[in-house]
């Protein structure tokens, strides 16, 4: 019974292997990887079921033996974990940076009321972005709110990390902003 456990325990583990190095920039050795792997996963099955303290240090070898083998693919796995937790770049809403991918595709559709949401959404993640406050400022133009446009580029002004050339650059737009807020009729 014990062998049958451990021999369904290493095909557990072989089918890991080959699912961990399914992608496509793991995939070179990976056979060979899987290769060396096998027998040393044996080696330690059967020292791991002998139970003695010269048996365990052995097993312990083993499993950084198998550690050394599989270090580049643990370490693109957990890269790719730090990655998403970071900048989500798989489109979704979460990272700690925002993205306004969304949100440029639903001004390029004309659907600003959702982009207008999708922008509040993003510009929580850093209120002070330049790319997130500039889009801002072009759907509530778009939409004819003209303060809230003018507010959000003078939030931009208002930020001491703004570099000179975007402060120079949105000074310019929210001089266009409001001659064409003055040119707009009166309600």
């Amino acid at each position: 019974m014990t062998l049958f456990i451990t021999i369904l325990v290493l095909l557990m583990l072989l089918g890991l292997m080959v699912a961990i190095s399914q992608p496509l920039e793991l995939r070179e050795n990976r056979w060979l990887k899987i290769g060396f792997s096998m027998p040393v996963l044996v080696v330690s099955a059967a020292l791991f079921h002998m139970g003695s303290p010269g048996g365990a240090f052995l097993y312990g070898m083993c499993m950084m033996i198998i550690g050394i083998i599989w270090r580049s693919v643990v370490a693109w796995h957990g890269a790719q974990l730090l990655s998403r937790l970071i900048d989500d770049s798989s489109g979704g809403d979460g990272g700690f940076r925002p993205k306004f991918t969304h949100a440029r595709g639903l001004m390029k559709d004309r659907n600003l009321i959702e982009a207008l949401e999708e922008l509040k959404r993003q510009i929580c993640k850093e209120p002070t972005n330049y790319e997130g406050l500039l889009l801002l400022s072009e759907v509530h133009q778009r939409m004819g709110d003209a303060p809230e446009s003018i507010a959000a580029l003078e939030t931009i002004l208002s930020n001491d990390d703004a570099t000179d050339g975007q402060k120079e650059h949105v000074a310019g737009r929210l001089k266009e902003l409001k001659e064409w807020q003055a040119s707009l009729p009166q309600a």
